[in-house]
């Protein structure tokens, strides 16, 4: 029963639109996108851990290198189709943003899933996560631990984010696609018809209207204040938060995201944008430099599981607080 039920995976670097397009799938009756798992990486750490064990035959009577896998993925299968049976939809799809990070490690687990990422404009990401810092700082009284400490952080995670999603949909073109978030609320029925097609379901007009028919819209878990609230949460597809940087960037922040996200200006146009002169900024130069210098020490792949983790945490504690 468990195998009838077909795996979907969104990600996307983080206020990229893929919790519109959880919901936008999450309104169609067959399917069923939400709330955010944010155990994926645990699991992942857990399945290293026993492929390590057994290959240093600490436990190979226990586990054999090729039940690794099955046995974890058996597990994580069991869990979601079980979700979507009880809501009666035959599709279950799993929205964390940071699943771009892990698509190839997912892919091994789940070969028979498919993948969604979703791409926004660089600029309008920044300005959003900044907002979320801000008010991280406002409720809490500290900075966050994750990648919206600074914009070194931020623009590094998301082009990790980048490099990784965009290189598994075009290695895997027959289980993945690439969702537009601009092109998204520039022309919802195509991009959702896109969608169906891609799921093999039937399009519906429902998934036009996610604030009246996300079947997860109950879910109160990511009302903390700082990533979301009630009327960010729960929205229908607009064309309102399109060029919504203009005025919460500065301009030497621009020019910071340009220069470092600049092998992405043929998907971008915007990062080509003429700034002028602009002076120096030490404190931009230094943030990058202690960002480098973690990674040197603890390498990218544990820097990208630490920020996946400390997100969960920051949201687990804003709960706890509110």
């Amino acid at each position: 029963m468990t195998k009838d039920i077909q795996l979907v995976f969104v990600g996307g670097a983080p206020r990229s639109g893929t919790t519109l397009v959880q919901h936008v799938l999450d309104s169609h009756p067959l399917v069923y996108a939400g709330p955010e798992f944010n155990y994926l990486p645990y699991f992942l750490e857990f399945r290293d851990l026993l492929a390590h064990g057994v290959k240093s035959k600490s436990i190979d009577k226990f586990y054999q290198h090729q039940n690794v896998n099955s046995q974890i993925a058996d597990l994580l299968r069991q869990t979601f189709a079980g979700t979507a049976t009880h809501n009666g939809c035959k599709i279950f799809c799993e929205k964390t943003p940071s699943n771009a990070l892990y698509f190839d490690e997912l892919h091994k687990l789940f070969p028979e899933a498919k993948f969604i990422f979703v791409r926004r404009s660089p600029l309008s990401i920044l300005a959003s996560l900044k907002q979320v810092k801000q008010r991280y700082k406002t409720k809490l009284g500290r900075l966050p631990l994750d990648y919206t400490r600074n914009v070194p952080s931020s623009v590094e995670f998301v082009k990790k984010c980048l490099e990784k999603g965009l290189s598994f949909v075009k290695g895997h073109p027959e289980r993945s696609i690439l969702i537009d978030y601009e092109k998204l609320v520039e022309n919802p029925k195509e991009a959702t018809k896109y969608l169906c097609e891609f799921l093999n379901i039937d399009w519906s007009s429902k998934m036009l209207e996610p604030k009246k028919h996300a079947k997860s819209s109950t879910d109160q878990n990511e009302f903390n204040g700082i990533w979301y609230d009630e009327k960010m949460f729960f929205r229908n597809i607009d064309k309102k938060s399109l060029n919504n940087w203009k005025g919460k960037l500065r301009k030497r922040e621009i020019h910071y995201i340009s220069k470092h996200l600049s092998e992405y200006k043929n998907i971008f146009p915007v990062l080509e944008m003429n700034l002028g002169k602009l002076s120096f900024s030490p404190i931009l130069s230094i943030q990058f430099l202690i960002l480098k210098a973690r990674e040197a020490i603890f390498g990218s792949k544990s820097i990208n599981r630490f920020l996946s983790l400390a997100y969960n945490y920051s949201k687990s504690t804003v709960k706890k607080r509110t």
